[in-house]
């Protein structure tokens, strides 16, 4: 590390210290430093400074010069209790808002409803910078790092922290860092929440994480930063640091505890309940926190209008209360109401004029539903509707939408017309290839709810073209409402319709994956809503979204595989006789792996993400096999199955038929998947594979994919994505040229 004469400064509330010049200068020059820094990472257009800079609390690593103190390295700590004593939104919940993440900010909520309740002190960190010449000496950058683990909680405990959340930026390994302190993933409900996409950082995927207790290491690093945090200069009101306002001061009046202004919490955009009734009603509005109360009790009265609120109704009711992640004293509050001889229409009258009105009439009429409705029920809406001056026709429609869809369902869930039967007849072969449609079947409701948590409406005009066939596939996209067509321009120049994408379908997937050109175009048939989940933001999810992110990437493994299947068997009438038994291939001596495979796993595509600890733990899970150039062999292998790659040469799928073996293309490769079965969790059918020049096979033990093994997720993803290129290499050989399978 270079010679300088580094010293810790703490800056706190500029606004408070405005007219000193030494703290002019020195915030000037923290935010030049944000700007350097964020500027080498992002270019133009991206602004690492807003308004809470003014109020908050800074931590930087100067260098003492004579010119001045030069930062190299800041960071921003802003507590719950300033953000309301500036009447402004906790950084956290803006940062869900910007986001559009209803679950994000359900759960922030959440947070600050505990700690508030149980007297905790919550602060957020945020806006991490080190200057490039800093990160460019290796020491020095080490040195800056542990700064802010140590006296990042040496500050907190001044200040009286007890729980702090961190902005992880992964591309940074942020999260890693964090985890290191005692940091873990943001919690929705007991179930750790995936990154989000951040707005002002042009979408870069980021975790939030939240620290309890901090972690024995970092509690250590502290002591060890002590020596240096004790020389420290605070330039802050008074000369401490301090979440009162300046004696003497006009104070402003305040919000209840946990309501800041247009945090996630209080505005009426986390009402998961009505998302089916969104578009049709209209844009959702900004609505103070007790007009949920109001909202909630008039569901009562209407629900309860025949007498009773029934076990369904209220489990209905309570799911709502959870998902719109309101304090659980509500619950308490709604279990003492008297709905029997409670007045409607005071009850409404908070509601009247916002659009909440129809919104509330569907939710009542659903949950209603939910054992009949009655007539009792039926005349109570029409009342509500009266009294909120909804029309007639608006309210019969509401109801007969509420019915046709508790049918629908029912049906549904006696699987008496799943949507995949009624898509179905409507796809080509090539379309049910491209669309497939089953990967959010595979996927739990809670899974599905991260996933689309990830993503940002899109809202498409018909006729509109939402990708072109060549463009790089950058996203994923979830049909919400209205109806797409897959299109493909064939050579000629020709249009061809290869399927109809409704509701429900997942499109865009196979680009994303392998990084290749789109397949087909995307073309709305009638006005439609999306959902675009970012690249960064599904891999930020499936690689750090604990079992979650283990569960989806083995869905889009095992829902990739089923297309590739399609395809194959799109060709097989051409290439084998039904029934023609399987051939016995040549026995495979598999040896344990040595040296020489560790030095070459790193190049690999399934071992790219993995460090060389990671990938050094693998070793006593592979094996290795050498096979001649010409010989064959089956995979599985009977009561062995294991996950089978190349790692030098090329293997043929081959297939017996009465004249004998046939080649089939495409050839698997180094670093290609031959045998996966055992890593989707089910069984695989054997197949004959021909090597085509000498070849070394890599075998992984199943226990690798396993859930808890570290490496698992990154092995998933690499599967994914090679059965991706192998699906599009094949799709384009049996479906565009006719040719996927060449005799030899």
């Amino acid at each position: 590390m270079a010679e300088r004469s580094l010293r810790c400064v703490v800056l706190d509330r500029v606004y408070d210290q405005w007219g000193d010049p030494v703290v002019q200068r020195l915030f000037q020059n923290l935010v030049e430093l944000k700007r350097t820094g964020f500027g080498k990472e992002y270019g133009y257009g991206v602004l690492p400074v807003d308004t809470h800079d003014l109020t908050s609390t800074h931590f930087a690593v100067v260098d003492e010069r004579d010119d001045g103190m030069v930062p190299l390295m800041a960071a921003r700590m802003t507590t719950l209790d300033r953000a309301r004593l500036f009447n402004m939104a906790f950084p956290a919940s803006q940062l869900c808002a910007l986001a559009a993440a209803p679950y994000h900010g359900s759960a922030v909520q959440q947070l600050i409803d505990r700690c508030t309740a149980e007297g905790r002190k919550l602060s957020y960190w945020g806006l991490w910078t080190i200057h490039p010449d800093a990160r460019a000496d290796q020491a020095l950058s080490m040195f800056l790092v542990k700064c802010l683990g140590g006296i990042g909680l040496l500050l907190a405990r001044e200040s009286g922290i007890t729980d702090q959340m961190l902005g992880a930026t992964l591309r940074f390994k942020v999260d890693r860092t964090g985890k290191t302190w005692g940091f873990a993933p943001l919690l929705l409900d007991g179930a750790p929440l995936p990154p989000l996409e951040v707005a002002h950082l042009l979408g870069e995927p980021v975790l939030l994480m939240h620290q309890e207790r901090p972690s024995d290491a970092v509690v250590a690093l502290a002591e060890e930063m002590r020596p240096f945090w004790d020389k420290r200069l605070v330039l802050a009101p008074g000369g401490r640091i301090s979440d009162e306002p300046p004696a003497g001061a006009k104070l402003m009046p305040k919000s209840e505890p946990g309501t800041a202004p247009h945090a996630p919490g209080a505005t009426s955009s986390y009402l998961p309940s009505l998302l089916y009734a969104r578009e049709r009603y209209g844009g959702l509005p900004e609505v103070s926190a007790g007009q949920y109360v109001d909202y909630l009790k008039a569901l009562m009265v209407i629900v309860g209008s025949k007498g009773s609120i029934t076990a369904p109704e209220w489990t209905a009711i309570l799911e709502l209360v959870r998902k719109l992640g309101l304090h659980e004293k509500l619950v308490h509050e709604l279990q003492r109401f008297d709905w029997r001889n409670a007045d409607l229409g005071a009850q409404l009258q908070p509601l009247g004029g916002t659009s909440l009105a129809r919104r509330m009439l569907y939710d009542a009429a659903r949950i209603a539903y939910e054992d009949g409705l009655s007539d009792a029920e039926t005349a109570a809406i029409h009342l509500a509707a009266k009294k909120l001056d909804v029309p007639t026709a608006v309210v019969e429609s509401i109801v007969a939408l509420v019915c046709d869809e508790s049918e629908i369902g029912a049906m549904r869930a006696a699987e008496l017309f799943p949507e995949r039967q009624h898509a179905e007849p409507r796809m080509s072969q090539e379309g049910r290839i491209l669309v497939g449609g089953s990967l959010l079947d595979m996927l739990s409701r809670g899974d599905r709810a991260r996933l689309f948590a990830l993503g940002r409406p899109q809202v498409v005009e018909e006729g509109e073209e939402v990708v072109r066939q060549g463009s790089v596939g950058d996203c994923l996209f979830v049909v919400e409402e209205g109806e797409l067509a897959v299109v493909r321009c064939t050579p000629g120049g020709e249009e061809e319709i290869l399927a109809h994408a409704k509701p429900g379908t997942l499109l865009g997937e196979l680009a994303a994956l392998d990084g290749g050109a789109r397949s087909a175009s995307l073309r709305a048939l009638r006005p439609s809503v999306l959902r675009v989940i970012g690249l960064g933001a599904f891999e930020a999810l499936a690689l750090h979204g604990a079992d979650a992110g283990h569960r989806i990437l083995r869905a889009v493994a095992a829902s990739v595989h089923e297309r590739l299947n399609t395809t194959r068997s799109a060709a097989a009438p051409v290439l084998s006789s039904p029934g023609a038994p399987l051939a016995a291939g040549a026995a495979i001596g598999w040896t344990p792996a040595g040296p020489e495979v560790m030095r070459v796993l790193g190049v690999l595509p399934a071992f790219a993400g993995l460090n060389a600890a990671e990938r050094e733990a693998t070793m006593p899970h592979l094996g290795i096999a050498s096979v001649a150039r010409g010989a064959d062999v089956v995979l599985p292998e009977g009561e062995r199955p294991g996950i089978v790659l190349v790692l030098r040469g090329a293997l043929s799928p081959w297939l017996d038929d009465a004249n004998g073996p046939e080649a089939t293309m495409p050839v698997i490769g180094p670093g290609g998947f031959v045998e996966y079965a055992a890593a989707l969790g089910f069984a695989s059918e054997p197949r004959r594979w021909r090597a085509r020049s000498p070849t070394l096979l890599l075998r992984l033990d199943p226990a690798l994919f396993d859930p808890g093994a570290a490496s698992s997720k990154r092995l998933l993803y690499a599967l994914s994505r090679n059965l991706a290129t192998t699906l599009r290499r094949t799709t384009g050989l049996s479906m565009h040229f006719r040719m996927a399978w060449v005799r030899t």
